[in-house]
């Protein structure tokens, strides 16, 4: 890839940043593909070293990049996220460290030591600075309900899991577990550079509940093993946890369900498409969807199967609460 191959809008705005920074030539090796976000990612060379621009639309409404930013240059002093060169919430970009990562396979974090390494790194960013305010991740899930398309609003499924956050919130409200979270943990969004984990895309950090970054860990990571999940939380606590501190986990566990199966199923709602009733039959259970995932047989990047997601989470939720006594009245 080459300048020519960007548009003049970021050419300008990258070199920009380049020149007050570094000040020397550089080049565009590539451009990187990035999840939900819709951000534009480069990969650039100046001198002998690679580096990440990032460029994010400063007028989209849904964003808040001061809030974003400001959670960015926290997590990299703090050496939870690539060094940080330069931000600006007006122009949207950011440039930091390019950190060369594999895709990280959840079953890769059973190797010896690779789940105590993320429950410390995690435990440093919630003992961490504290964030700028956002809404709740609760609050969240209420604007994404509303955006639903009204048939999927009626769907006896989405209606079920809008009963389940109602419920939940309350159970869940707790001062003194608002700590400074992430609240997008997911693969596309750890990095593994052979030695040790970077925390990238820090859209929706904020002073949130830190369960909700534990639960979303133990969802895309370790939900085939029950075994690494509780070794995970019990280093991330220093102990084993009490009674109490196990429910709060449990509860969001289900809350995480409802929040993914409502965010996949907006996602994939706005390509018009919907799930026939014989697919919703034959769903099958989450871990095997993930393993199809996996193996290519499904792809996120399809609307179809964000659809799919979305319906095996909010059943998972279901059948989670199945288990909670507080969630059956």
């Amino acid at each position: 890839m080459t300048q020519d191959e960007i548009t003049a809008e970021h050419f300008q705005l990258i070199d920009g940043a380049v020149q007050q920074v570094f000040a020397c030539d550089w080049q565009v090796l590539e451009r990187i593909s990035q999840g939900l976000s819709g951000a534009a990612l480069y990969k650039l060379q100046i001198a002998d070293a690679f580096y990440i621009a990032r460029l994010s639309d400063p007028n989209d409404p849904y964003q808040n990049l001061e809030r974003e930013f400001a959670a960015m240059r926290v997590a990299a002093d703090a050496d939870l996220a690539p060094q940080l060169y330069h931000a600006d919430a007006k122009t949207g970009l950011v440039l930091m460290d390019f950190v060369k990562s594999a895709l990280f396979s959840p079953v890769a974090f059973r190797q010896a030591g690779r789940a105590a390494a993320f429950a410390h790194l995690l435990k440093k960013l919630h003992d961490g600075p504290e964030l700028m305010p956002d809404s709740s991740v609760f609050d969240k899930v209420e604007t994404i309900y509303k955006l639903l398309p009204a048939d999927l609003q009626a769907d006896e499924l989405f209606t079920r899991g809008y009963a389940l956050k109602q419920k939940l919130e309350p159970l869940l409200d707790d001062p003194a577990d608002l700590k400074p979270c992430h609240c997008d943990i997911n693969p596309t969004n750890v990095l593994w550079d052979g030695e040790r984990f970077w925390l990238i895309d820090w859209g929706l950090a904020s002073q949130q509940n830190k369960y909700f970054d534990l639960a979303c860990w133990v969802n895309f990571f370790s939900f085939y093993s029950t075994d690494l999940s509780q070794s995970f939380l019990e280093t991330y606590f220093g102990r084993s946890l009490n009674a109490k501190e196990q429910h709060k986990f449990n509860l969001m566990a289900v809350f995480v369900s409802v929040f993914y199966g409502f965010l996949f199923s907006y996602f994939a709602s706005l390509s018009g498409e919907r799930l026939s009733a014989e697919e919703r039959t034959k769903l099958g259970t989450y871990g095997a969807f993930m393993s199809k995932l996996g193996s290519g047989e499904e792809n996120l990047a399809k609307p179809s199967s964000r659809l799919k997601m979305g319906a095996i989470y909010l059943e998972k939720a279901q059948a989670e609460a199945e288990a909670i006594s507080q969630l059956q009245s």
